[in-house]
C-alpha cells in the first residue's frame, strides 16, 4: 500500500483529533495538554470553520456582480460627484488593497509602484488582480500594463457605466477578502473564547457543589474542546438559514457536562492521546 507523504502527517493528526473531539471520552486526554495548545486548537477550528463558510458561500459571492447589475438596472438615474482634493498624499490599507490618493500631482503609471490603487485628481489606476494573486504572471509586463487606468469622469453616471462601476467594486471586494476573512476569524475566536470562559466558570461552580476536585483551568480546556460541535452546527445555521441554536448549545452543554464528569478524578475516560498537531 502506498504511503502518504510525510508532510501530511500533521494534517492527519489534526483531522484525527477533530474526529476524536466528537467523543467526550477523549477530552480528558486532550485537557492534559497546555492552555496554549487548547487555544491553538480553538483558533484552528475557528479558522477552518470560516474557510468552509467561505467555500459554501463561494457560488453566492460569484453571483454578486450579476446581482448588483440587476439591482442597478432598476434605478432610473444615479449620478455621482467624485470630486475631492487632498492636502498631502493619503495612504490607505485595506487587506491586500494598498491605496495612494494624491490630487496635488498626477501619478505616473509607467513608473514602478507598490500600491494596488492609485488616485489623482482626474484618474485612478487599479492593479490587475492576477498581479497580486500571481505576481510572477506580471513580472515581464511593463508597469503601465499591470494597471487598468480609468478617468474619474467616466463614473459620474453610475447607470451608464454600471459595468465599469461594478467591475471596480468587485475588484476592491476581492482585494479586501483576506482582511474580511481575518476579521471573521478574530470575531469568532474571541466570541467562542468568551463562551468557553463563562461556561467553564459555571461548570466549575456546579462541580464544586458536587465536591469535584477538577481544576478550573482544566474545566476551561474541556469547554474549548466541547465547542467543536457547536462551531460545526453554526456553519449550517449561517449557510442553510436553519435555526438550530437550541440544539447547538444543548449539545455544547451535554459535551461539557459529560467531559467534566469523565475527567474528574476516579471517573476518567480513556480516549485519544491528544497528540500535538502543531
Amino acid at each position: 500500500m502506498r504511503q502518504l507523504p510525510r508532510w501530511t502527517a500533521p494534517l492527519r493528526k489534526y483531522f484525527a483529533m477533530l474526529a476524536r473531539s466528537l467523543n467526550p471520552d477523549s477530552y480528558h486526554a486532550f485537557s492534559e495538554r497546555s492552555l496554549g495548545f487548547a487555544l491553538a486548537y480553538l483558533l484552528s477550528v475557528v479558522a477552518l470553520s470560516a474557510l468552509l463558510l467561505g467555500v459554501l458561500f463561494a457560488p453566492a459571492i460569484a453571483r454578486l456582480p450579476l446581482s448588483l447589475n440587476g439591482t442597478l438596472a432598476q434605478f432610473e438615474k444615479m449620478e455621482l460627484d467624485p470630486r475631492f482634493s487632498t492636502k498631502e498624499p493619503v495612504e490607505l490599507s485595506l487587506g491586500s488593497l494598498q491605496a495612494r490618493i494624491d490630487t496635488s500631482a498626477a501619478f505616473n503609471v509607467s513608473a514602478e509602484h507598490d500600491e494596488t490603487l492609485l488616485i489623482d485628481a482626474d484618474r485612478f489606476a487599479l492593479l490587475r488582480p492576477r498581479c497580486t494573486l500571481l505576481p510572477v504572471s506580471c513580472a515581464l509586463m511593463e508597469p503601465a500594463e499591470r494597471y487598468a487606468t480609468h478617468n474619474i469622469s467616466e463614473f459620474t453616471d453610475a447607470l451608464e457605466q454600471r459595468e465599469e462601476v461594478i467591475g471596480v467594486l468587485w475588484l476592491a471586494f476581492l482585494y479586501a477578502l483576506p482582511l474580511l476573512y481575518l476579521s471573521l476569524v478574530a470575531i469568532l475566536f474571541f466570541q467562542y473564547l468568551a463562551i468557553a470562559l463563562l461556561a467553564s466558570i459555571a461548570a466549575g461552580g456546579v462541580a464544586r457543589l458536587l465536591r469535584s476536585t477538577l481544576p478550573l483551568g482544566k474545566t476551561f480546556r474541556l469547554a474549548v474542546y466541547a465547542l467543536t460541535v457547536p462551531l460545526a452546527i453554526s456553519i449550517l445555521n449561517i449557510r442553510l438559514g436553519v435555526r438550530m441554536y437550541m440544539l447547538q448549545w444543548l449539545l455544547f452543554l451535554v459535551y461539557l457536562a459529560v467531559s467534566v464528569y469523565l475527567a474528574d478524578d476516579g471517573k476518567k475516560g480513556v480516549g485519544g492521546d491528544g497528540e500535538a498537531f502543531i
